[in-house]
């Protein structure tokens, strides 16, 4: 009874490490993602064009009452990991990220660029 009860304990032991049922991560990405390296290259003074040029179509444009325009560029990126073990545990994780690139326009021109970062 022994040698069958050990055999037993013997054999689980034996598969755990088979039972890793499943487990995976995802990225996805939306919008514009701007590096820190590319808004360096928008200065004081450039003009709208440049900068749609550079970054592409904003996602928002905001008329303000002082006649300035700002444009964002959002940006957000969702990296998704689970994994389930023995069929008794299931896991999950997900980390978000989200930025907005911000240019205020006078005139045709910048006068200001800023980034906004947030994670969750």
């Amino acid at each position: 009874m022994n040698t069958l009860r050990l055999t037993c304990v013997a054999l689980a032991l034996l598969m755990l490490p088979a039972c890793l049922v499943t487990s995976g991560s995802k990225k996805e990405s939306t919008g514009t993602h701007v590096s820190a390296e590319t808004l360096t290259q928008i200065t004081e003074g450039e003009s709208e064009s440049f900068v749609v040029e550079l970054l592409g179509e904003p996602s928002r444009r905001i008329q303000k009452a002082d006649g300035a325009v700002l444009l964002a560029w959002d940006w957000e990126r969702t990296v998704s990991r689970q994994g389930a073990v023995l069929l008794v545990f299931a896991g999950g994780k997900e980390d978000k990220q989200r930025a907005t690139t911000w240019v205020r326009l006078d005139e045709d021109q910048v006068t200001r660029v800023w980034q906004d970062n947030a994670e969750q």
